[in-house]
């Protein structure tokens, strides 16, 4: 797996799989993962949906895993539309 979205970080997927698991971050060792569009360009404007699977070890044990994550759009008027609403929460 090689193909990545920028958007989407190893400091993330580490948090997410220790928290899933109930362990800490020491714990998790990423192996491989990629990402896809979870979502088509035109499916939403406010969020992105991005597609994560791979292959980590929790506590030394290799697990596989799959997440959908929502992402800030690319685009700086998508961007500043979500941090003005964002903003007025």
């Amino acid at each position: 797996m090689s193909d990545k979205d920028e958007r989407i970080t190893t400091k993330s997927l580490v948090k997410s799989l220790a928290a899933e698991y109930n362990v800490s971050d020491a714990d998790i060792k990423l192996l491989d993962w990629s990402t896809k569009a979870g979502s088509g360009d035109t499916d939403n404007f406010a969020t992105d949906m991005v597609a994560v699977n791979g292959k980590a070890t929790v506590s030394g044990k290799e697990v596989a895993f799959s997440y959908m994550a929502k992402v800030l759009p690319n685009g700086k008027m998508r961007q500043e539309m979500v941090k003005k609403v964002n903003n007025s929460l």
